[in-house]
């Protein structure tokens, strides 16, 4: 079994932004300012940090429990697959030429990953708030878990990751529709929140490439990027705590039930109760996406750091 003491290889897989149609920019669309640009901000490479304090601190992170789950403990949360008709030979020769059945999968973890911002317990804990920033972050955070750990299962994994990226687009979409966000400015909006998105899942990747002392690269990670230096530290040690045993939740997944998506985040007591019943998070247990704007000036004027 793998020690939890480290992250595989992420050289596996580059991750790629979703295509975007040539068509000429609005003329109303302003292009954004050096300073300004999306992808100036925290790099993992260029991080400064003492190396005796940074493994002290990884290894006070790992040698808490809260950081591991064993493969029976795991085993819990695994939903158990119904007894339907077994497959006709034309849909087992068949199945090999389509791919239409890994979309399915994909579609039900990015509600696992949604379920987890309508999660008011764990929400709490970790400082994510109503404003779209952090909601967006912590979204984020969740499908980098599972294409983590989807790049592993190949060929298939390859075509699932990609359409998990392209449903987690598709409701970065839909939550920029919530905003009201104008017509003319849409796209570029769209865009500059995937750079966001796609440079963080970056940074997570290079963050984990330190087999020591990716504990602490990642605390630092999430204290620029995700609360722009505006949290404790209690709670960035949590969430990396819950970061690294989600992802040793999910390297224990066998992959009929993770290609499947028959399984459910392996929580604890000490974040947020476990969920009580095996039930696949489908769109009918989603209460509202992930991200309301009911109070608009409210919410978004308690995000300090905007994405432009």
């Amino acid at each position: 079994m793998l020690s939890h003491k480290f992250f595989y290889s992420t050289n596996s897989i580059k991750l790629k932004q979703e295509s975007q149609p040539s068509e000429p920019e609005p003329k109303d669309s302003q292009p954004l300012e050096p300073s300004e640009h999306p992808l100036n901000f925290f790099d993992t490479y260029s991080l400064t940090f003492d190396p005796e304090k940074a493994l002290e601190y990884s290894n006070h992170i790992l040698d808490d429990p809260i950081s591991d789950i064993t493969v029976q403990e795991s085993s819990k949360f695994l939903i158990p697959f119904p007894n339907p008709d077994p497959p006709t030979l034309f849909e087992t020769l068949t199945k090999p030429f389509g791919d239409g059945y890994l979309y399915e999968p994909a579609s039900t973890m990015v509600h696992l990953c949604v379920e987890r911002l309508e999660n008011e317990e764990l929400t709490k804990v970790f400082d994510i708030g109503e404003g779209f920033n952090k909601r967006a972050y912590f979204l984020t955070l969740h499908i980098w878990l599972l294409y983590r750990r989807i790049e592993r299962e190949i060929p298939e994994g390859v075509l699932l990751n990609r359409y998990l990226l392209k449903i987690f687009y598709k409701l970065i979409k839909d939550w920029l529709g919530l905003r009201q966000t104008p017509e003319f400015r849409f796209r570029g909006e769209f865009e500059n929140t995937q750079n966001h998105m796609v440079k963080f899942i970056a940074e997570l990747q290079k963050c984990t490439e330190d087999g020591e002392l990716y504990p602490y690269k990642l605390s630092v990670c999430f204290k620029k990027v995700m609360y722009d230096d505006d949290v404790s530290d209690e709670v960035v040690d949590l969430l990396v705590k819950y970061t690294i045993r989600q992802f040793m939740h999910l390297h224990n997944i066998d992959t009929n039930h993770l290609m499947n998506a028959m399984f459910l985040w392996g929580d604890t007591e000490e974040i947020c109760k476990p969920a009580r019943l095996l039930k696949r998070p489908m769109m009918q247990l989603i209460k509202y996406g992930g991200y309301r704007v009911a109070k608009v000036d409210q919410i978004e004027g308690s995000d300090t750091k905007k994405l432009k």
